[in-house]
């Protein structure tokens, strides 16, 4: 018999993108790996397989056509520098510049000043819906990082704005198509010109804080044309994964009856933000190319395929985690599979750490918020490239 956590996880697939779910499943039956001539892609199912892929930079690159990468060089040009469709040397400089922004001291700072707004008017007696909380709290995490300031008269309306352009674009992506259409990329333009206005206006504020990204950036000598691809990347990559992860973790919690548990042993949140985001994998594919034929284990990548790291099928592998689907806060990771929801190699998720910072404050603020909650209305996503719940309103007992 399946947990309640389980079967809402798996339903929300079906219900989000059936065909997707089915297709991405069913590769989880041929083994390590499987290639799929109609689309010219490779899924990968296997976590070892996987980790020697992202490593590999020779033969594999993240800007390719059908993910992340490509589309934002599609749609913001083909030479605009954001971290997901660069490679090499660049990539490198431009993310060790940022790392100053990344460190840990600071994150702690800037999560407690940017989320506590969030949580300053929730009272334990009201109902609260968690999706509408995660998104806003991203947004404004987000854009306090980059230094649009919250002073701002339409602060409140930005963030709200940031979420859904974020949401919009993101719905793009799909598994079973490789190219944009030309509609998707005018639409994805249209999106990307909305974003490009709402940040111009800070870049070129006098008054910017002195740790955020447009700050740093500035001093770097950059100008709004050059960094604004990365900043709209930034703003994306930042909201969208954290913001179905976090409601999702939680029903996890409270279906499991974890929940109050965990408010009493504040200890136990570290890995249970590891088991949570390792059974969400809220970005559940990762997308490459092969740039060059190569093989490994036996297997034949030929140039020019796409891979498709299937993050959902070897993170809910019981051959790599045993009881896979179960919540355990008792569980070991070995040192390969840990953080693996994250990538590896080069492009190992630039804002982990951060995501971790934030996940944690939002829940320590709920634990102390709602000490019994039960779930009042819960409702799946549909269509949307990172699965989830569109509502999970929650009120304590």
């Amino acid at each position: 018999m399946i947990s309640s956590s389980h079967f809402h996880e798996v339903a929300m697939y079906w219900y989000n993108r059936p065909l997707q779910y089915l297709i991405g499943r069913t590769s989880n039956l041929f083994g390590p790996a499987i290639y799929l001539p109609l689309n010219t892609t490779y899924f990968v199912n296997d976590i070892d397989l996987a980790r020697t892929i992202l490593m590999d930079t020779e033969h594999f690159s993240l800007a390719h056509a059908g993910g992340l990468g490509y589309l934002i060089s599609e749609i913001m040009g083909k030479e605009a520098p954001a971290l997901f469709n660069m490679e090499g040397k660049k990539h490198l400089i431009l993310k060790r510049s940022l790392m100053g922004v990344f460190e840990p001291t600071f994150l702690n700072k800037v999560v407690a000043e940017s989320l506590s707004p969030e949580f300053a008017t929730i009272r334990p007696n009201q109902e609260i819906d968690l999706v509408r909380l995660s998104k806003l709290c991203t947004s404004r995490l987000s854009c306090h990082m980059l230094g649009m300031s919250e002073k701002h008269e339409s602060f409140e309306t930005l963030i709200d704005t940031v979420s859904g352009l974020s949401d919009d674009l993101t719905r793009m992506l799909s598994i079973t198509q490789v190219y944009p259409s030309q509609k998707q990329k005018k639409h994805g333009q249209a999106i990307y010109k909305r974003f490009c206005d709402l940040i111009q206006e800070y870049y070129h504020s006098k008054h910017l804080p002195k740790n955020s990204i447009i700050s740093r950036l500035k001093h770097d000598g950059v100008d709004f044309d050059d960094a604004k691809a990365l900043l709209v990347t930034l703003i994306i990559a930042g909201t969208e994964t954290v913001a179905n992860a976090m409601p999702r973790i939680a029903a996890i919690m409270i279906d499991s009856k974890k929940w109050t548990h965990l408010a009493q042993n504040p200890q136990l949140l570290p890995t249970a933000l590891s088991e949570g985001l390792r059974i969400t994998s809220p970005a559940p594919v990762i997308v490459h190319g092969v740039k060059r034929t190569t093989t490994i284990n036996g297997i034949t990548f030929r140039k020019n395929r796409r891979v498709l790291i299937m993050l959902l099928n070897m993170l809910r592998n019981n051959a790599f985690f045993e009881n896979a689907m179960e919540f355990n806060l008792e569980r070991n990771y070995p040192p390969q599979y840990k953080n693996f929801w994250f990538g590896a190699g080069a492009h190992y998720c630039l804002g982990a750490q951060l995501a971790n910072f934030e996940l944690s404050f939002i829940y320590q603020n709920l634990f102390s918020l709602y000490k019994h909650p039960h779930i009042v209305k819960r409702n799946y996503a549909r269509n949307t490239s990172f699965p989830g719940y569109s509502q999970l309103t929650i009120r304590n007992n």
